[in-house]
C-alpha cells in the first residue's frame, strides 16, 4: 500500500504542469510558464509566454479564484473575467471604477466594490457592493457601502463551504445564506461600536470573531460568537492599547490570533506604536496573551497551512531589529527558536513543509529557507528591493519581484528554488506593476520533501569550469593579510551569527535563555562556556603571571631590606611600601598624597594645642620618609 501511494504521488508530480506566473504591465497582462523540475541552480530557465486570450487593458489590479480557474482584471470601465481553462474572456462585469474584487472560496461568486455614485433627482443611488454569480454573471446581491478599508476587505465573507456569508456594519453583523442571497438577512450578531470582524474557515459549527476598539478609557474587546447566534458571545477578552485589530484563523478554524495595535506607544520605546498578540480557541475554552521571545513590536505572524496536524502551529517575528522568530504550538507555547536577524516577513509554502523568513520592504532583502519538519535551514540568499513575493502552488519555487511605483527602475522578476538556490529565473521588465503565481486546486501538486542535496561538483562540472576543481573543497575568499575579524565584527553588530554546516542563524542570549528555559533551536546555556582545553590553558597563563609577579615583589623587598641595613632613611613605608610602589607606582603615589594631606591636618591640630593620639603621632614621625618616597615616585 505504501509503495502504491509513493508511485501515485510520483505519477501526479510528473503529470502536473509547471506552475505559471502572471505579470501585470502597463496596458497588458502576460502569463508565463515558470521553471520546470529540470531547471536548477546551475541551469537558469527563461519564462515562456503561455497562449493568448488576455484582455489588452491597463488593469489596476488582478484577483485569482482560489483554484486558479478564474482571473479578474480590474480596469476603469469594469471588471473583465478570464476563464483559464479556455483562455478566453467570459464576462465583462458592469462595475465601472471598481477598486476591489474578491472570489468566494469555491469560486461560485465574485464580489466587487466601486465608489458610491451620487443621487439623481433625489433618488437613492444603487448599491456599490455587488455579489455576482460566476455561473450566469448576474447580480445576486447589491448593497451600499460608503468606504473601502483595505485592511477589512473583503467586506462580505463566506464560510469555506459557502453555506453562510457575513457582512459587518457599525453596530452588528448581518448573516446571509451563502448560496441564496434572495432570502435576505437571516440573522444578526449584535456588536455596538464594531470596528472589525472575521468569519472562521471550515464548516459547521461556524464561528465569528469581532473587535471593539478602546474608547474613552474603556478597554478594547475581542469576542467569539457562534452561529446560530445568541445574544452573548461564547468567549471575550479585554485589552487596553487596542485601537485596531486584525484576525488570523488557523486553517481548520480551531483557533484565532488577534493582533492589536495603537498609533502611539505610551512607554515611548517605539516610534511606530505598540502591538499585542492574543490567542483564542474557537470553542471558548482557552485563551492567552502571546509573549514574544523579544520585547517589542510584532513584525509579522502567520499560521502554518495544512490540516489539523500541520496547521496547528504559527510563527511570530517580534522585537526591534534584529528581531527574533519563534515557532509556537496551538496552545501558544514556544517550541522552536529560529534565531535573531533582520527579518520582518513570514511566508509558508502551500504544503506547510518549507518556510521563508525574510527582511523585505525597507530591509536589505535577506531570505532564509527552512525545512520546518527537520528544523533545519536549507539555504540563504537575498533579493534587494523586492516588493511582490510568493510561493508557487507546488511549493518548489519562490518568486520575488521589484515593481513600480515602489521602485521605478530595475524592475525584474526572480525565481529561486525552495532551498534558496538560484535565481533560476531572472527576467528584467521595463515597467512591472505586479507578479504573482497562478493558484492551483488542492491535490494538483503533491507534498514533496526536499530532494537529496548534491555532495559536491561532478567531473563534468569541473571539466566545464563550473564550481571548484573536482575533489577539492571550495574555500571562502579572503583578501591577502585579512584575518576575517572585520566580517565577524559586522555580523556581531547586526546580531547575527552563522553556526553549523546548514548556515543556521543563532541569536544572542535572550530572556528565555537567561531564565533557564531552553527552546530547541537556541544555543543552550552551556554552549557559550569555554572548552576543557581552553580552561586548562587559561589556568596555566594565570599561574605563570602570578609566579612572575611574586618574583618581582621578592626582589624589590630584598633591595629594600638591604637599604635599611645600610642605614638608609626609609621610614614610613619600608620595603613593603617600596614593593607596592614598584608593583603599581600610581596607586602608591595616590596613597602617599592622601597620607600627607592627613598629616597636615594633624600638624595644625598639634599647633593649636589639641591632643593627638598615638597613630597621629606616628604619622608625624614618618613625615620625612613619606615625602622622600613620594618624591622618588614622581621622578
Amino acid at each position: 500500500m505504501a509503495e502504491d501511494n509513493i508511485a501515485a504521488k510520483a505519477s501526479a508530480s510528473e503529470e502536473a504542469p509547471p506552475p505559471k506566473i502572471l505579470l501585470r504591465r502597463p496596458g497588458t497582462l502576460e502569463l508565463f510558464g515558470g521553471p520546470s523540475k529540470e531547471d536548477g541552480a546551475d541551469r537558469p530557465a527563461d519564462l515562456r509566454i503561455e497562449g493568448d486570450g488576455f484582455p489588452e487593458v491597463d488593469a489596476s489590479s488582478t484577483e485569482w479564484s482560489k483554484d486558479g480557474r478564474f482571473l479578474a482584471a480590474v480596469c476603469s470601465t469594469g471588471v473583465q473575467v478570464v476563464d483559464m481553462t479556455t483562455k478566453t474572456v467570459v464576462a465583462s462585469v458592469d462595475a465601472p471604477g471598481a477598486r476591489a474584487v474578491h472570489f468566494s472560496p469555491l469560486g461560485t461568486y465574485l464580489l466587487t466594490w466601486q465608489p458610491p455614485s451620487k443621487s439623481v433627482d433625489g433618488e437613492r443611488p444603487p448599491g456599490n457592493l455587488v455579489v455576482w454569480s460566476t455561473a450566469s454573471w448576474s447580480e445576486e446581491l447589491r448593497v451600499s457601502q460608503k468606504q473601502l478599508r483595505r485592511s477589512a476587505w473583503p467586506s462580505l465573507q463566506w464560510s469555506s463551504d459557502e453555506v453562510i456569508a457575513a457582512r459587518g456594519l457599525d453596530n452588528d453583523i448581518q448573516i446571509y445564506h451563502g448560496q441564496h442571497f434572495d432570502q435576505g438577512v437571516v440573522a444578526r450578531v449584535p456588536c455596538p461600536k464594531l470596528a472589525g470582524f472575521s468569519l472562521a474557515p471550515g464548516t459547521a459549527p461556524y464561528r465569528l470573531a469581532t473587535f471593539v476598539p478602546e474608547l474613552k478609557g474603556k478597554p478594547g474587546k475581542i469576542s467569539l460568537w457562534s452561529y446560530p447566534v445568541s445574544d452573548t458571545p461564547i468567549a471575550s477578552r479585554s485589552s487596553f492599547r487596542a485601537q485596531e485589530a486584525s484576525f488570523k484563523w488557523s486553517p481548520d478554524g480551531r483557533a484565532v490570533l488577534c493582533l492589536t495595535s495603537t498609533d502611539v506607544d505610551a512607554t515611548g520605546k517605539s516610534y511606530y506604536g505598540s502591538t499585542g498578540l492574543f490567542l483564542m480557541h474557537a470553542d471558548g475554552q482557552f485563551d492567552c496573551a502571546i509573549a514574544p521571545a523579544k520585547e517589542g513590536t510584532v513584525q509579522d505572524v502567520q499560521w502554518g497551512p495544512g490540516g489539523s496536524n500541520k496547521g496547528n502551529k504559527f510563527v511570530v517575528i517580534a522585537g526591534s531589529m534584529p528581531s527574533t522568530s519563534t515557532l509556537y504550538n496551538i496552545k501558544g507555547e514556544p517550541t522552536f527558536e529560529f534565531g535573531s536577524a533582520h527579518r520582518n516577513t513570514i511566508s509558508w509554502s502551500p504544503h506547510g513543509r518549507f518556510l521563508l523568513l525574510a527582511g523585505l520592504g525597507n530591509l536589505a532583502g535577506e531570505m532564509d529557507f527552512w525545512d520546518v519538519n527537520r528544523k533545519k535551514v536549507m539555504g540563504s540568499t537575498s533579493s534587494h528591493c523586492a516588493v511582490a513575493y510568493g510561493w508557487s502552488p507546488d511549493s518548489r519555487w519562490f518568486l520575488t519581484a521589484t515593481c513600480a511605483p515602489r521602485m521605478n527602475v530595475d524592475n525584474d522578476v526572480k525565481v529561486f528554488r525552495y532551498d534558496g538556490s538560484g535565481p533560476v529565473v531572472k527576467k528584467e521588465v521595463e515597467v512591472l506593476w505586479d507578479a504573482v503565481w497562478q493558484p492551483a486546486a488542492q491535490g494538483v501538486y503533491p507534498d514533496r520533501p526536499a530532494s537529496p542535496g548534491r555532495k559536491g561538483p561532478t567531473a563534468a562540472d569541473a571539466a566545464a569550469g563550473r564550481g571548484p576543481t573536482f575533489g577539492e573543497k571550495a574555500a571562502v575568499y579572503r583578501s591577502p593579510g585579512s584575518t576575517g575579524s572585520l566580517a565577524a565584527l559586522m555580523r556581531a553588530e547586526r546580531g547575527v551569527d552563522k553556526a553549523g554546516a546548514g548556515g543556521k542563524k543563532v541569536g544572542r542570549v535572550d530572556a528565555a535563555r537567561a531564565s533557564g528555559t531552553y527552546i530547541p533551536g537556541m544555543a543552550p546555556p552551556e554552549a557559550n562556556k569555554p572548552s576543557k582545553n581552553a580552561k586548562k590553558q587559561e589556568a596555566k597563563r594565570r599561574a605563570k603571571e602570578k609566579a612572575e609577579a611574586q618574583k618581582q615583589v621578592e626582589a624589590i623587598l630584598a633591595v629594600a631590606a638591604g637599604g635599611d641595613a645600610d642605614g638608609g632613611e626609609g621610614g614610613g613605608g619600608g620595603g613593603e611600601a617600596v614593593a607596592a610602589a614598584a608593583v603599581d607606582p600610581a596607586k602608591r603615589a595616590k596613597a602617599l598624597s592622601k597620607k600627607l594631606k592627613k598629616l597636615e591636618t594633624v600638624k595644625a591640630k598639634k599647633e593649636a594645642g589639641e591632643a593627638i593620639n598615638a597613630d597621629q603621632s606616628a604619622l608625624l614621625d614618618s613625615e620625612a620618609g613619606l615625602r622622600q618616597e613620594l618624591a622618588s615616585l614622581q621622578l
